[in-house]
C-alpha cells in the first residue's frame, strides 16, 4: 500500500493457487504471518473441501505453502473462514444444505490446522467472536443471534444458556454481523 493509499501489486502477481475450482473469502492471521483460503471444490470433483495455507513472506508478500497443505475439511462445504482474535483457531462453515457445520481448527505455530472440534447449526450464516475469543456469536438465517462460549483449548462452541435475540423482524434479513469494543 503505498503513501496515497494506492496499491502496486507485487512481483509474480498474480499468483495462480493450483487445483483451485472456486474460492471463498481468504483470511489473513491475526500476526500476518499466514493466508488461509476455502476451497469449494476441485473442477470435475464436485464434493471435496479444503483449506489452502499459505506462509507469507514479510519482506515481499509472496506466499509458500504451509507443509501438509491442502487441508482436507471432508464433506462439509467451506466457503467462510474466520480467524479468532488470538489467532489460535480457524473457523471453517459453508452450507451444502441445512444444517452447517462449523469446523474449529487449531492454528499451529508453523501455520498447520488440525481439526479440532464440530458443531451442526441449523442456518449458520455469519460468525463473529469478541475481542477476547471467549464468546462467538452466531448469525442464522432465521434472522436471529446465537451466543456460544468458546473453549480455550479446542475453539469447540458452546451455547449460552440466555435464548437468542431476534436481529431484525421478518421478512427483513440480517446480512452481517460486528462485535464492538469500547
Amino acid at each position: 500500500i503505498n503513501a496515497d493509499g494506492s496499491l502496486t501489486p507485487l512481483t509474480g502477481s498474480p499468483m495462480t493457487i493450483p487445483g483451485i475450482g472456486s474460492m471463498g473469502s481468504a483470511v489473513v492471521d491475526p500476526s500476518g504471518r499466514f493466508l488461509y483460503v476455502p476451497q469449494i471444490y476441485f473442477p470435475g470433483n464436485v464434493g471435496q473441501y479444503q483449506i489452502l495455507a499459505y506462509s507469507i513472506n514479510s519482506a515481499n508478500g509472496q506466499l509458500t505453502p504451509v507443509s501438509g497443505s491442502p487441508f482436507p475439511t471432508g464433506n462439509s462445504a467451506t466457503g467462510s473462514l474466520l480467524i479468532s482474535p488470538n489467532g489460535a483457531f480457524l473457523y471453517a462453515w459453508g452450507s451444502n444444505g441445512p444444517p452447517a457445520i462449523i469446523q474449529t481448527y487449531t492454528i499451529h505455530s508453523d501455520g498447520s490446522l488440525s481439526l479440532s472440534a464440530s458443531s451442526t447449526i441449523s442456518g449458520a450464516t455469519n460468525l463473529v467472536l469478541d475481542h477476547s475469543s471467549r464468546f462467538a456469536y452466531l448469525e442464522t438465517n432465521g434472522n436471529l443471534v446465537n451466543g456460544y462460549s468458546v473453549n480455550s483449548t479446542t475453539g469447540a462452541l458452546s451455547p449460552l444458556t440466555t435464548a437468542p435475540v431476534t436481529a431484525v423482524p421478518a421478512p427483513d434479513v440480517v446480512s452481517g454481523a460486528a462485535v464492538v469494543q469500547k
